[in-house]
């Protein structure tokens, strides 16, 4: 089961992976009268939409986004919409959250590119000559947005700024693209830390109404 953490008051889920014993239009409908509601959000729009406008300032704090960011907490503010929680740190963010690196053949929108930046991070353990320190999002047509630095702010970029260089550290996709996955926004008073919780909050509402 793909399981996400959720993020602030949303919560991305894919309800084929809960295996329900109901349609998918009988899950949501539940969770419709639950107070959930399904959102639509497109990253991509979102990312272009912070480009020439969104601050550039280090360590920016997640709540300050998307007025004030730096490159990791820009590409966790865009996830977050998503309903989806990724890590702080950029090394993090390319080896802890959800999801499986791809090749550049197959990057699509939504991927995330890793490369060295101005001040690194490399794993626990790992070699320090495969530091991370920089990343963005990829937007389709070979571009990436992402917060370059104080000067320019979020700014789009041709691919190959991150690609074509020593410095390209890989790519990760946190969505697969094979599921439908679905952003809910949790409704007030319900605690919600993962698809999982969504998953029971389904199955005790049909219980309820069996008994």
């Amino acid at each position: 089961m793909t399981e996400y953490r959720a993020a602030g008051n949303r919560c991305a889920i894919c309800l084929r992976d809960m295996m329900l014993p109901m349609s998918d239009a009988r899950a949501l409908q539940i969770l419709e009268q639950k107070g959930f509601v399904v959102l639509n959000v497109d990253m991509v729009r979102l990312a272009l939409s912070c480009v020439g406008k969104s601050k550039y300032q280090r360590s920016a704090q997640p709540h300050q986004a998307p007025e004030l960011v730096d490159c990791s907490s820009f590409t966790g503010w865009l996830y977050g919409r998503r309903g989806i929680e990724i890590p702080r740190l950029s090394i993090d963010q390319m080896t802890d959250p959800p999801g499986y690196y791809v090749p550049l053949s197959r990057i699509r929108p939504g991927d995330l590119l890793f490369s060295a930046g101005g001040a690194n991070y490399y794993a626990q353990g790992g070699n320090p000559a495969d530091r991370v320190g920089h990343v963005g999002i990829y937007v389709g047509n070979n571009r990436v947005v992402h917060a370059a630095n104080s000067a320019k702010g979020v700014v789009e970029c041709d691919a190959g700024e991150f690609t074509q260089n020593k410095r390209f550290r890989g790519i990760r996709r946190c969505i697969p693209e094979y599921k439908q996955v679905l952003t809910l926004q949790i409704p007030k008073g319900r605690t919600i830390r993962t698809g999982k919780d969504v998953m029971w909050t389904i199955l005790r509402a049909l219980s309820r109404k069996r008994a």
